[in-house]
């Protein structure tokens, strides 16, 4: 099967599978489709020794057990870290609150204890914890401006050449996130947009 990246003119191929695991993992926070731009992501990104998948806001481990999964698939079985508040924080309108039992459940009920961990925390006192060798880096916590202009400013740098930064709820809804993804990456000339609709895939080039 093929993706298409609509910014560069340019298809990621994906195996069969991949969209099956779409299918299955697609939910009330990722649909299907949103799924399948990761997958590109998961497909683009360098597979080097030392190298990691990072997610900030994992909810119930939904997404993170897709990544995991994805990436088995794709014969590149990168450790998935992700990082969540979980009840840290009070529920935010149009952010839903993570669980920490639930995200562990699923993590156990696909057998992704090797691979995926968890860090608890809120996103800007974790960074100094995540090793500067991000293949992809999915930015999905709180959606206010503050926060995500934060999580791009702190773990973007961390993201390694030729990695992918995944941004979800690029919308009029979530005008915090269209904000801070525009400044971020409008004038950037250390990355390149590859795909945007409701998300956006950015590529390290320097």
């Amino acid at each position: 099967m093929r993706t298409y990246l609509n910014q560069k003119d340019e298809e990621v191929h994906l195996p069969d599978e991949v969209a099956e695991l779409t299918r299955e993992h697609a939910s009330e926070v990722a649909d299907a489709g949103e799924l399948l731009t990761l997958a590109s992501a998961l497909a683009l990104c360098p597979a080097t020794a030392g190298t990691i998948v990072v997610e900030i806001g994992t909810y119930r481990g939904g997404t993170a057990c897709f990544i995991g999964r994805t990436l088995r698939v794709l014969g590149r079985p990168l450790p998935v870290l992700s990082i969540d508040a979980f009840d840290l924080l009070s529920v935010e309108a149009n952010n839903v609150q993570g669980d920490y039992a639930e995200y562990h459940n699923n993590v156990r009920k696909y057998g992704l204890e090797g691979q995926c961990m968890v860090l608890t925390g809120l996103s800007h006192s974790t960074v100094d914890l995540v090793p500067d060798r991000i293949g992809v880096l999915v930015v999905d916590g709180s959606h206010s401006y503050e926060t995500v202009r934060g999580d791009i400013h702190d773990y973007a740098p961390k993201v390694v050449p030729g990695g992918v930064v995944f941004l979800d709820d690029y919308s009029p809804t979530f005008p915090g996130v269209v904000r801070a993804v525009d400044e971020f990456f409008g004038d950037s000339d250390e990355f390149e947009i590859l795909h945007k609709t409701r998300n956006v895939l950015a590529r390290r080039v320097g």
